[in-house]
């Protein structure tokens, strides 16, 4: 999936918790737009990483932040994928994680209204 990542046109994710190596695990560029839960509590408890907000905002990433999010979608240019993890150390190398990967046309605009 990191291959389709990196050559993807568009990238549009919402993630719920973002771990210090984020960056390297889902890398967006200039213009794509990232939702995250950057709350005081997610913070505090090291759910979500300031600096790999810091380093997504310094590559011109467009960072949003909900509180109540614990999605985590990604849309791409001509894909889609939906599953339960995070852009974390702990989801890609400890966790059971489930994700769904579509070209779906009517799933991804789906995706990208939520």
């Amino acid at each position: 999936m990191e291959i389709l990542v990196e050559t993807a046109r568009c990238r549009h994710a919402a993630v719920a918790f973002l771990g210090a190596e984020a960056p390297d695990i889902l890398p967006m560029k200039r213009g794509d737009t990232l939702v995250v839960n950057a709350s005081d509590s997610a913070v505090r408890s090291r759910s979500t990483s300031p600096d790999a907000i810091t380093t997504y905002l310094s590559h011109g990433v467009l960072v949003y932040t909900e509180s109540e999010l614990h999605a985590k979608v990604i849309v791409m240019s001509s894909w889609a994928a939906v599953g339960s993890a995070n852009a974390s150390l702990r989801s890609r190398d400890r966790m059971i994680e489930a994700v769904v990967v579509t070209d779906d046309k009517t799933i991804i605009t789906s995706a990208l209204t939520l």
